[in-house]
């Protein structure tokens, strides 16, 4: 119910983290080969965070040096700038990516 939102999102920052989540989970369809994935929100020291997990094979070595060459990971990250926050994005072969959204309220 709306009785118990402490919190909102701005109308211009809500559109930006939508796309930066669907721009999340096309890669994770995309690219991954993932087998789960998790999303999840939280409120955490005045910041809003988005947190997008998934088990897949992990950004190759071969790219980490050219992660923000992508069109869609330098299109988050500079959304996230927009906002006057931050888009992280950590991965490894074997273990997944993590795409970390924080931005403030």
């Amino acid at each position: 119910p709306a009785d118990d939102v402490e919190h909102t999102l701005q109308a211009r920052s809500y559109v930006q983290t939508t796309r930066i989540l669907r721009e999340s989970v096309s890669n994770i369809i995309k690219h991954s080969g993932a087998t789960h994935a998790t999303i999840s929100s939280a409120i955490h020291a005045g910041d809003f965070v988005l947190t997008i997990q998934d088990n897949g094979h992990g950004i190759s070595t071969e790219l980490d040096g050219r992660l923000d060459k992508g069109h869609g990971m330098a299109s988050m990250k500079s959304r996230a700038k927009q906002m006057h926050g931050q888009c992280l994005v950590e991965s490894g072969p074997g273990w997944g990516t993590v795409v970390r959204l924080t931005i403030p309220l």
